[in-house]
């Protein structure tokens, strides 16, 4: 068995000869192969419990595509990331500029050094 959480709509099932109804937002304890197809191949929901076994396969390919750097992202995926960095793109934006604002917004990584200044180097 497996958690998952309803993201999108409202999930019917027959939980042991009784129907319910599980709207978005709820939790819901569930078959592993259903866990997997309301979450790999629907899409409407999410794990919030740990991923079985035998979907470590799918969990590796999800994150190996949330580790995909901003260029390699399609313009779909840069707009479902956009949010994260309080940005929205026009229906037209080019993918170079989705790029470049999304870049523009993600924190420094930790194994860059930070800029220096010396006093000496006044602006005149």
């Amino acid at each position: 068995m497996t958690t998952v959480k309803i993201k999108v709509g409202v999930f019917g099932y027959n939980n042991k000869g009784v129907y319910e109804l599980v709207p978005a937002g709820k939790t819901i304890e569930v078959e592993d192969a259903l866990a997997h197809r309301l979450v790999e191949e629907k899409g409407v929901a999410e794990y919030v419990a740990p991923v079985p076994a035998d979907e470590d396969a799918a969990a590796d390919i999800a994150r190996s595509q949330a580790a995909k750097s901003i260029e390699e992202m399609t313009k779909d995926e840069l707009r479902e990331i956009a949010p994260q960095y309080g940005l929205t793109f026009a229906a037209n934006a080019k993918k170079s500029e989705m790029i470049e604002a999304i870049a523009a917004m993600m924190p420094v990584p930790a194994d860059e050094d930070a800029p220096t200044f010396d006093a000496t180097e006044a602006v005149q």
